[in-house]
Order: C-alpha cells, then sequence, then structure tokens
C-alpha cells in the first residue's frame, strides 16, 4: 500500500513539473514573438524577380517604346505635346503587366505639364528638357543597363508585406544605382516608381 501511495506521489510530482515546463516554453515562445517582426506568406524574391522580368521585357520592346513621336510641330513651328502618341506610349508600357497604375500615372502627369510649359514658353529648335533621354532608366545610354540584366545585383532595402523599395546596381559600373519603388496589388508586386540615385 504504501509502495503505490509512494509512485502516486512521484507520478503527480512529474505532472506537475512538467506543466511548469509547459508553461514557462509557452511564454518563452511568445515573448519571443513580439520582439519579432513576423510578415506571413512573404516572398522577398518576388519584387525582384518583377524588376528584373520587366527589365528583360523593356530589352526586347525597346526600340517599340522609343517609336513614339512624343513631341510634334504646331503650324507656326512650336513643339508640342503629341498627347495620343503618349497615351499609346503609356498603354504599351501597361501591358508588361509590371508597371502599376500610379507609376503610369506619374507619366502622364509629366506629359501634361511639359504640354503646358510648351504652350506658356514655346520652342522651335531644342528638344524639350526631359525628351532626351529613356523615360524608364532616365538616361541617354540604357543599353548600358539593359545589355547587362545579368549582372545587375538586387538589394532589398525595405520591406513590409505590401510595400518594398529595392536598390539595383550594376558592379561592373559604380555610376549605375537605381531604387525601386515596388507595391503589392492583387495582381502581385508592381513598379510604382524608378529612380536613379542622380535623379532629383
Amino acid at each position: 500500500m504504501k509502495a503505490n501511495l509512494f509512485q502516486y506521489r512521484c507520478i503527480k510530482i512529474m505532472l506537475v513539473c512538467l506543466c511548469i515546463s509547459c508553461v514557462a516554453f509557452t511564454t518563452a515562445l511568445n515573448n519571443g514573438k513580439e520582439n519579432t517582426i513576423i510578415h506571413p506568406k512573404m516572398d522577398i524574391a518576388s519584387p525582384q524577380k518583377v524588376i528584373i522580368q520587366f527589365l528583360q521585357w523593356y530589352k526586347i520592346n525597346y526600340k517599340k517604346a522609343g517609336s513614339f513621336p512624343f513631341l510634334k510641330k504646331d503650324s507656326v513651328g512650336n513643339f508640342m505635346i503629341n498627347q495620343i502618341a503618349c497615351k499609346s506610349y503609356l498603354n504599351f508600357m501597361k501591358s508588361s503587366k509590371c508597371l502599376s497604375s500610379k507609376y503610369l500615372a506619374y507619366w502622364q502627369a509629366f506629359f501634361n505639364n511639359k504640354s503646358l510649359e510648351l504652350k506658356k514658353n514655346p520652342v522651335q529648335s531644342d528638344i524639350t528638357e526631359g525628351f532626351d533621354v529613356d523615360f524608364v532608366l532616365i538616361t541617354q545610354e540604357p543599353d548600358i543597363i539593359l545589355n547587362k540584366i545579368a549582372s545587375l545585383k538586387c538589394k532589398m532595402v525595405s520591406l513590409n508585406e505590401n510595400v518594398a523599395l529595392v536598390r539595383v546596381t550594376l558592379p561592373t559600373d559604380k555610376s549605375v544605382q537605381y531604387e525601386f519603388e515596388m507595391y503589392k496589388y492583387k495582381e502581385g508586386w508592381q513598379i510604382e516608381f524608378i529612380s536613379p540615385s542622380n535623379y532629383d
């Protein structure tokens, strides 16, 4: 009888210790979670993949993108914005499925502002500022980037569930440095803004 009582007490002590251990483990686990920012189903690679996918698409379609006659002349020889061509260009860029509606809206606002500027300050000879560079990469030499897409390095600067900032560089040319602002919509990650390091 005493042996059974002793065994019972030993089992009871073991169960109490086990419960205390479980509570301590759960508390430690919860404390760890409080100090860690967790974003469910976060795919860090996705924003970078969209950037590379877009650059590859742009390389293939670069000549087509540059063929739109953004500028035309009025009856007296002044430059003016060809809004029909600009709209066609933006629809073409939209077909890449990598650019957000806000990215496209930004460039539509750019064309609208330039249109007002040219009406206010007519120009006949010099190309209007902003039209002498590639609109996407903001450079006169986009081939430097487009011909070395495989060599580009993408570094995540910041990331949360719906917003990412990615820095893109070319190790062989330190002058090549871009920041891509990415937003996640129902269609997936899309580019909202592309800014070279020297862009104001």
